[in-house]
Protein backbone atom coordinates (compact mmCIF):
# COMPACT_ATOMS: atom_id res chain seq x y z
CA UNK A 1 0.00 0.00 0.00
CA UNK A 2 1.42 3.35 -1.07
CA UNK A 3 2.14 5.81 1.73
CA UNK A 4 0.11 8.98 1.66
CA UNK A 5 1.98 12.16 0.78
CA UNK A 6 1.65 15.14 3.10
CA UNK A 7 2.87 18.61 2.19
CA UNK A 8 4.20 21.21 4.61
CA UNK A 9 2.60 24.63 4.57
CA UNK A 10 4.59 27.34 2.80
CA UNK A 11 6.13 28.86 5.95
CA UNK A 12 6.74 25.51 7.66
CA UNK A 13 9.98 23.50 7.41
CA UNK A 14 10.92 20.11 8.85
CA UNK A 15 13.94 18.08 9.88
CA UNK A 16 14.40 14.55 11.16
CA UNK A 17 16.80 14.26 14.10
CA UNK A 18 17.02 10.52 14.56
CA UNK A 19 13.44 9.53 15.39
CA UNK A 20 12.39 13.06 16.36
CA UNK A 21 10.47 15.32 13.99
CA UNK A 22 11.25 19.02 14.32
CA UNK A 23 9.11 21.69 12.68
CA UNK A 24 10.00 25.33 12.12
CA UNK A 25 7.13 27.76 11.58
CA UNK A 26 8.70 30.93 10.19
CA UNK A 27 5.58 33.06 10.53
CA UNK A 28 5.24 32.16 14.23
CA UNK A 29 9.01 32.25 14.86
CA UNK A 30 8.75 28.94 16.71
CA UNK A 31 10.27 25.47 16.65
CA UNK A 32 8.18 22.43 17.58
CA UNK A 33 9.77 19.11 18.52
CA UNK A 34 7.74 15.90 18.27
CA UNK A 35 9.76 13.13 19.96
CA UNK A 36 9.58 9.73 18.24
CA UNK A 37 7.18 11.12 15.60
CA UNK A 38 9.77 10.67 12.87
CA UNK A 39 10.46 6.98 13.44
CA UNK A 40 8.78 5.82 10.20
CA UNK A 41 8.83 9.05 8.24
CA UNK A 42 10.41 9.81 4.89
CA UNK A 43 11.16 13.51 4.40
CA UNK A 44 12.05 15.39 1.24
CA UNK A 45 13.11 18.80 2.62
CA UNK A 46 13.58 20.36 -0.83
CA UNK A 47 9.94 19.66 -1.72
CA UNK A 48 8.47 19.94 1.77
CA UNK A 49 6.98 16.45 1.46
CA UNK A 50 6.39 13.89 4.23
CA UNK A 51 5.52 10.22 3.78
CA UNK A 52 4.54 7.74 6.49
CA UNK A 53 2.86 10.25 8.79
CA UNK A 54 0.34 8.66 11.14
CA UNK A 55 -3.23 9.71 10.38
CA UNK A 56 -3.97 11.02 13.88
CA UNK A 57 -0.80 13.11 13.94
CA UNK A 58 -1.48 14.36 10.43
CA UNK A 59 -4.93 15.50 11.52
CA UNK A 60 -3.47 17.43 14.44
CA UNK A 61 -0.83 19.05 12.23
CA UNK A 62 -3.47 20.01 9.68
CA UNK A 63 -5.60 21.60 12.36
CA UNK A 64 -2.57 23.58 13.52
CA UNK A 65 -1.91 24.72 9.91
CA UNK A 66 1.41 22.92 9.58
CA UNK A 67 0.21 20.93 6.56
CA UNK A 68 -1.48 22.08 3.35
CA UNK A 69 -3.81 20.53 0.79
CA UNK A 70 -2.14 22.36 -2.11
CA UNK A 71 -0.93 19.92 -4.72
CA UNK A 72 2.03 21.90 -6.07
CA UNK A 73 4.34 24.05 -4.01
CA UNK A 74 7.39 25.97 -5.13
CA UNK A 75 10.57 23.90 -4.53
CA UNK A 76 12.55 25.03 -1.51
CA UNK A 77 16.20 25.94 -1.51
CA UNK A 78 18.55 23.22 -0.36
CA UNK A 79 22.30 22.81 -0.49
CA UNK A 80 25.11 20.30 -0.14
CA UNK A 81 26.37 19.18 3.27
CA UNK A 82 29.28 21.27 4.54
CA UNK A 83 32.72 19.74 3.97
CA UNK A 84 35.07 22.75 4.13
CA UNK A 85 35.61 25.93 6.10
CA UNK A 86 36.64 29.38 4.89
CA UNK A 87 40.15 28.87 6.24
CA UNK A 88 40.45 25.65 4.22
CA UNK A 89 39.93 27.57 0.99
CA UNK A 90 41.94 30.75 1.39
CA UNK A 91 45.74 30.33 1.26
CA UNK A 92 47.97 31.48 4.10
CA UNK A 93 47.98 34.14 5.40
CA UNK A 94 44.36 33.58 6.38
CA UNK A 95 42.55 35.91 4.03
CA UNK A 96 41.86 39.54 4.71
CA UNK A 97 39.22 41.15 6.85
CA UNK A 98 36.26 42.83 5.21
CA UNK A 99 37.05 46.52 4.88
CA UNK A 100 36.19 48.55 7.95
CA UNK A 101 33.67 50.55 5.86
CA UNK A 102 31.93 47.21 5.17
CA UNK A 103 31.76 46.38 8.86
CA UNK A 104 30.79 49.88 10.02
CA UNK A 105 28.15 50.44 7.35
CA UNK A 106 26.84 46.92 7.75
CA UNK A 107 26.65 47.19 11.54
CA UNK A 108 24.85 50.53 11.38
CA UNK A 109 22.41 49.19 8.79
CA UNK A 110 21.63 46.33 11.16
CA UNK A 111 19.95 48.82 13.50
CA UNK A 112 17.10 49.21 11.02
CA UNK A 113 17.30 45.90 9.17
CA UNK A 114 17.68 43.55 12.12
CA UNK A 115 16.93 45.12 15.48
CA UNK A 116 13.51 44.03 16.80
CA UNK A 117 12.41 42.81 13.40
CA UNK A 118 10.16 39.72 13.33
CA UNK A 119 11.94 36.58 12.17
CA UNK A 120 9.59 36.28 9.18
CA UNK A 121 10.65 39.78 8.05
CA UNK A 122 14.34 38.84 8.22
CA UNK A 123 13.73 35.70 6.17
CA UNK A 124 11.54 37.55 3.68
CA UNK A 125 14.12 40.30 3.23
CA UNK A 126 16.81 37.70 2.64
CA UNK A 127 14.71 35.93 0.00
CA UNK A 128 14.09 39.22 -1.78
CA UNK A 129 17.81 40.05 -1.63
CA UNK A 130 19.05 36.78 -3.13
CA UNK A 131 21.23 37.16 -6.19
CA UNK A 132 24.82 37.84 -7.09
CA UNK A 133 27.52 35.52 -8.32
CA UNK A 134 28.68 32.29 -6.78
CA UNK A 135 32.41 32.80 -6.25
CA UNK A 136 33.41 30.43 -3.46
CA UNK A 137 37.00 31.66 -3.23
CA UNK A 138 35.94 35.31 -2.92
CA UNK A 139 33.23 34.42 -0.39
CA UNK A 140 35.73 32.38 1.62
CA UNK A 141 38.17 35.30 1.73
CA UNK A 142 35.46 37.57 3.13
CA UNK A 143 34.24 34.84 5.48
CA UNK A 144 37.74 34.24 6.86
CA UNK A 145 38.28 37.95 7.32
CA UNK A 146 34.87 38.28 8.97
CA UNK A 147 35.79 35.64 11.53
CA UNK A 148 39.03 37.41 12.39
CA UNK A 149 36.98 40.59 12.94
CA UNK A 150 34.49 38.99 15.35
CA UNK A 151 36.18 40.34 18.52
CA UNK A 152 35.33 43.88 17.34
CA UNK A 153 31.68 43.18 16.52
CA UNK A 154 29.03 44.41 19.00
CA UNK A 155 27.43 40.95 19.33
CA UNK A 156 29.81 37.99 19.15
CA UNK A 157 27.76 34.99 20.26
CA UNK A 158 24.53 35.46 18.32
CA UNK A 159 24.60 33.27 15.21
CA UNK A 160 21.51 34.96 13.75
CA UNK A 161 23.03 38.42 14.02
CA UNK A 162 26.44 37.36 12.72
CA UNK A 163 25.01 35.49 9.75
CA UNK A 164 22.67 38.32 8.80
CA UNK A 165 25.55 40.81 8.89
CA UNK A 166 27.85 38.56 6.85
CA UNK A 167 25.14 38.06 4.23
CA UNK A 168 24.81 41.84 3.92
CA UNK A 169 28.58 42.19 3.46
CA UNK A 170 28.61 39.46 0.80
CA UNK A 171 25.71 41.14 -1.00
CA UNK A 172 27.67 44.41 -1.07
CA UNK A 173 30.32 42.51 -3.04
CA UNK A 174 27.69 40.90 -5.32
CA UNK A 175 28.41 37.47 -3.85
CA UNK A 176 25.80 34.77 -3.34
CA UNK A 177 25.62 32.44 -0.33
CA UNK A 178 23.06 30.39 1.59
CA UNK A 179 21.69 31.05 5.05
CA UNK A 180 21.39 27.62 6.66
CA UNK A 181 19.19 26.96 9.69
CA UNK A 182 19.57 23.67 11.55
CA UNK A 183 18.49 21.89 14.73
CA UNK A 184 19.38 19.03 17.05
CA UNK A 185 17.59 17.37 19.94
CA UNK A 186 18.34 16.12 23.44
CA UNK A 187 19.00 18.80 24.40
CA UNK A 188 17.17 20.81 21.77
CA UNK A 189 19.25 23.53 20.09
CA UNK A 190 18.89 25.65 16.97
CA UNK A 191 21.75 27.21 15.02
CA UNK A 192 22.41 29.02 11.74
CA UNK A 193 25.40 29.80 9.56
CA UNK A 194 26.37 31.10 6.10
CA UNK A 195 27.53 28.67 3.44
CA UNK A 196 28.79 29.07 -0.15
CA UNK A 197 28.62 25.76 -1.96
CA UNK A 198 29.93 23.26 0.58
CA UNK A 199 32.08 25.86 2.38
CA UNK A 200 31.03 27.14 5.81
CA UNK A 201 31.94 30.82 5.94
CA UNK A 202 31.45 31.73 9.61
CA UNK A 203 31.70 28.48 11.58
CA UNK A 204 33.43 25.11 11.66
CA UNK A 205 32.43 21.92 9.87
CA UNK A 206 32.74 19.88 13.07
CA UNK A 207 30.28 22.08 14.92
CA UNK A 208 27.64 22.59 12.23
CA UNK A 209 27.71 18.89 11.33
CA UNK A 210 26.20 18.15 14.74
CA UNK A 211 23.01 19.85 13.52
CA UNK A 212 20.39 18.71 11.01
CA UNK A 213 19.49 21.38 8.40
CA UNK A 214 15.85 22.44 8.49
CA UNK A 215 15.75 25.52 6.21
CA UNK A 216 18.02 27.12 3.61
CA UNK A 217 17.33 30.72 2.57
Amino acid sequence: MAQRIWRLAQDVHAALCGEDLVLLDVSRDQYFCLPQAGANLLLDPALGVLRGLADDLAAELQEANFLTDREVLQPRRWGPPPTQEAFDVVPAPRGRAPSWPDLVVGSLAMLSRYHRRPFADLVGRRRAQRGGRLDIAAAARLGAGFQTSLPWLPVQGACLYQSFLLLDILACHDLRADWVFAVRTWPFAAHCWVQAGDVVLNDTVDYVSSFEPIMVV
